[in-house]
This record gives C-alpha cells, sequence and structure tokens, in this order.
C-alpha cells in the first residue's frame, strides 16, 4: 500500500490532470501520515493557485518544520515512473478498497468485541461510521468530464426516454413531463385527500420500491384491489359486501394483480439513518424504477436542533439518494394544520415543518379539496404544481378522485367501468 501511495503521489507532481484528480478526494485516502502531510501540503499550494512541483512542496513542508518528510519525498518518489491515465485511476481504486476494507473490519472487530465482553454497542458511532463508508463509495477518480467529449457521441445516447417515467396520469404528465431520475418529488395535502392513492397510482405503473410508513400491507393491498375492482377498501378489509357481484370483482381484481403487480412493499416504521441506508441497499438490490415514502413526518431518528432542521437533514439525503441511485423518489408530505383548520388553497410555506423542502425538491404537488362554505361539502378537487424545475406550475384540471373506490380518473383517458361493465370515456 506505501508504494501505492508514492506512485500517486508521485504521479500527481507530474501530471496537471492526475493532479485534479487527487485534488477531489479527502486526506484519508492515505493510510500514511507522512503522505497525508504531502498530500494536504499539495492541496495548499494548488487551493492558494501557486505551482504544484517537486521543488514547491519540499519547500513548503520544510517551512512546516517536516524536513524529515520533504527528504522521504526527494529520496523515495523521483525512482517510480509516471502512470497512465488508466493505471492511475487504477491505483486509487485499488487504495480505495483497501482503506474502505479496513475500515469495514476495524468496525466487525469492536461490534463483535463489545458482543464478547457484553458490552453496550455505540450505534450512533456505528452507524456514523458506516455512512461514511457508504458516502465514500460513490467517491471517484474520474469525476468530471469533458462536455466536449460528450459532442462527440450520438445524440440519441444521452438523452432517452428511460431517463425519465410517466406517472400514468397525462394531465399530471402534461405539467410536469414526468418524474426524471435523480429527481425527489413532494406529494402534499391534508389528511383523507388522496397522496397515498396517488403515490400507489403512479407506483402500479412501474417496478417501484414503496416505504410504508403509515398502512401495513394489508391496508394498501385493499386500496389497489379497491381500485381495481371498484368495491370499498374498508369492505375489503372485513370481508364483508353488501352487493352479491362485489366479492366476485374483487376476486377477480386479485387475480389481475399476480400478473401486473411490481411494486415492493417495506411497511416497517424506521428512522432517519436506517431509511437512508435501507433505500441505497434495495436499490442496490432490486434496481426500481421508483422508490415511494409515505410519508415525511413518520420519518424520525434525526439529531437535531429543532424539527425543521431534522427535516432538512431527511430531504438533502433524500435528494442525494435520488441523484446516486439516477432514479426518482416520490415523497409524501403533510400539510400545516393552518391549511386543515380554513381548508383554504395550499402554498409553499404551507409544507408541514417545511425546513429545506422547497429548495430540496425538484417538484412540489399539492393535492386540494375546495369545500364550499356554507355547505362544508366537497365542490371541486384538484391538484396543484406549485413547484417545477423542468415544466409549468398552475392548477390541474380534470382529474377525479374517486375517494370511496381510492382511484382517479384523467379526462384523457378511457376506463373500463366494472360495475357498469362498459367502457367509459371522460371529457371536459
Amino acid at each position: 500500500m506505501r508504494n501505492t501511495e508514492l506512485q500517486i503521489l508521485n504521479s500527481a507532481l507530474y501530471n496537471k490532470d492526475h493532479l485534479s484528480t487527487i485534488m477531489g478526494f479527502s486526506d484519508s485516502l492515505f493510510q500514511s501520515a507522512d503522505h497525508r502531510a504531502i498530500f494536504n501540503t499539495m492541496r495548499n499550494l494548488y487551493n492558494t493557485g501557486q505551482a504544484v512541483s517537486m521543488p514547491t512542496v519540499v519547500s513548503q513542508m520544510e517551512k512546516q518544520n517536516n524536513k524529515d518528510i520533504a527528504m522521504v519525498l526527494i529520496k523515495e518518489m523521483i525512482p517510480h515512473p509516471l502512470l497512465k491515465d488508466s493505471e492511475f485511476n487504477l491505483l486509487i481504486e485499488n487504495l480505495q478498497d483497501e482503506r474502505d476494507q479496513i475500515e469495514l473490519r476495524n468496525t466487525a472487530d469492536y461490534i463483535i468485541d463489545a458482543g464478547r465482553k457484553n458490552r453496550k454497542v455505540n450505534m450512533d458511532s456505528v452507524l456514523e461510521k458506516l455512512n461514511n463508508l457508504r458516502d465514500r463509495r460513490y467517491e471517484s477518480a474520474d469525476n468530471c468530464i469533458r462536455l466536449r467529449d460528450m459532442a462527440r457521441d450520438e445524440l440519441d445516447s444521452h438523452y432517452k426516454r428511460s431517463r425519465y417515467i410517466l406517472t400514468g396520469m397525462p394531465s399530471i404528465d402534461e405539467k410536469i413531463v414526468g418524474l426524471f431520475n435523480g429527481q425527489l418529488v413532494v406529494l402534499a395535502s391534508r389528511p383523507k385527500i388522496g397522496k397515498s392513492t396517488m403515490a400507489l397510482t403512479w407506483a402500479q405503473k412501474h417496478d417501484t420500491l414503496f416505504f410504508s410508513l403509515e398502512m401495513n400491507r394489508f391496508e394498501v393491498y385493499a386500496k389497489i384491489l379497491s381500485a381495481e375492482a371498484g368495491v370499498e377498501s374498508w369492505k375489503i378489509e372485513i370481508n364483508k359486501y353488501d352487493e352479491p357481484d362485489e366479492r366476485t370483482r374483487v376476486e377477480k381484481a386479485h387475480e389481475s394483480m399476480r400478473k401486473k403487480l411490481k411494486i415492493t412493499l417495506y411497511d416497517k416504521r424506521i428512522n432517519h439513518p436506517f431509511l437512508i441506508n435501507t433505500i441505497y441497499s434495495e436499490c442496490q438490490k432490486r434496481k426500481p424504477e421508483l422508490v415511494v415514502i409515505d410519508y415525511l413526518q413518520l420519518i424520525y431518528g434525526v439529531k437535531a436542533e429543532s424539527r425543521n432542521q431534522a427535516i432538512s437533514e431527511i430531504t438533502r439525503s433524500l435528494k442525494q439518494s435520488a441523484q446516486d441511485n439516477e432514479i426518482p423518489i416520490v415523497l409524501l408530505s403533510q400539510l400545516s394544520r393552518d391549511v386543515e383548520k380554513t381548508r383554504r388553497e395550499p402554498v409553499m410555506s404551507d409544507l408541514r415543518d417545511s425546513g429545506a423542502i422547497e429548495a430540496d425538491a425538484d417538484v412540489i404537488l399539492f393535492l386540494h379539496e375546495k369545500i364550499d362554505p356554507e355547505t362544508k361539502e366537497p365542490v371541486d378537487f384538484y391538484p396543484i404544481v406549485a413547484g417545477n424545475r423542468k415544466g409549468k406550475v398552475g392548477r390541474i384540471s380534470g382529474l377525479y378522485f374517486e375517494k370511496e373506490y381510492s382511484r382517479f380518473i384523467d379526462k384523457t383517458e378511457a376506463r373500463y367501468d366494472p360495475i357498469k361493465q362498459r367502457t367509459e370515456y371522460f371529457h371536459d
């Protein structure tokens, strides 16, 4: 390992591209304290715009009373031949892997030793170390790319439909374009206004990893069957039907789900560190097209001075997870209590414990049910795109929420009605 570290430092001193590459790493890349000192001296020179070369590094280290380390630099590094780009990158990958394996073994030894001696394991410390290891797996010797190189490739190789997926609701897709890889999409509403139903509708169109922190598997599946069969979900949950054909329709829907349902459900309530780690590990294992989390305010376990700061940490982590795994993440959220009291149309500031939601989210979609002030009965329903980095904002018309059947009907869609036994078309 010592020889590998010397080769990397030596090559960086004589190759500007290799120098700029290792400047993207921390000094933890090097196990040797002497090599970390050399690296930090090179980085200080680099960051202050000074030349990084053998003479300048040696001179700087002598000024820092590191003459002995400077002599190591002169004696041991000059004989090493310069490396090709591929060789340089491979050495860095090997160094990263060796470093991470050592830290992983040390963490495992700590847990085993604590178990043998019947000592309490410091879970926060273990999780922090594992999180740091996970994050460092995304360090790369080639974090930068010349955009000119992209221009040499065929345009279709960069921009394909596979970079985004559709929600399956044309009126929404027309507004937000679609759910893009790397996006964090926030779907918010008052309770019982349909955010879980809408998320499930989107989820059924794709291979989806669904984190249900509120509903258990039986409630989720009952909602799906309700939408398919046109039977209230509460009847399915208690297995009691009023009409003779309701059970038949539910059984047909159940049979249909065996062939087309691709949702993987995670229905345990988990705190923030485990949630982020679970998303990473499950995405690596299952390669989903979409992740849905229901919902934000049920995520706990973040150490912060306030709930707002905790929410900010959660949304930043989820945004990073979406980018690292190159998938869209849909995060459901509650609105403030003021919206629940007044029943007015929501705005950005109504996101409960808002924190950095507005800053981290690529799309913010509200669901709103308009209430008649006299009768207190619902008179209209419409989604509102309040924030959108790629498309339009504003109200979406023509989307109907059939609350009793846990489903949405889009004005541009044709739907087979299992009750009336015919296809109906919805228009303005």
